[in-house]
């Protein structure tokens, strides 16, 4: 029997058409692609997987999941106001987060510079008592 495999986009397949003798089998790949959304957050893609036969009116699919893992946290505030603070003085703020994912990760936080400009050489960050470097 002569037949023709179908998927949308993010899956993939190869070959898309095949003759399958009686009794014979077929190896198909199926592919994903993670990198569909262009974005680096989890995600989940479902499609089916049409085979189709020629000269016949049966159709068959399978069920496709595509899952994507990225490291994502989520913060219970984007943005910290420090107000006018004095010379010589400390206001600390916190943030917390959460990792929402079934990925274990670490994380190193940085002061990110503007464009075109570069951060203080006195600039450090105080983590539990202890400096660490810039």
């Amino acid at each position: 029997a002569r037949c023709r495999l179908d998927v949308a986009f993010p899956f993939g397949v190869s070959p898309t058409d095949c003759t399958i003798a009686p009794d014979e089998e077929q190896e198909v790949s199926v592919i994903f692609d993670p990198g569909h959304t262009g974005q680096r957050i989890s995600s989940e893609s479902r499609q089916k997987l049409f085979i189709q036969f020629e000269n016949h009116t049966a159709e068959y699919t399978v069920d496709l999941i595509g899952k994507v893992g990225w490291p994502n946290l989520e913060l219970n505030s984007t943005k910290l106001d420090f107000g006018t603070v004095l010379n010589d003085t400390v206001r600390r703020m916190e943030v917390h987060m959460t990792n929402r994912t079934p990925l274990s990760v670490a994380y190193r936080w940085c002061f990110a510079a503007p464009v075109g400009r570069s951060l203080p050489a006195e600039a450090s960050i105080v983590a539990d008592g202890e400096e660490l470097a810039p």
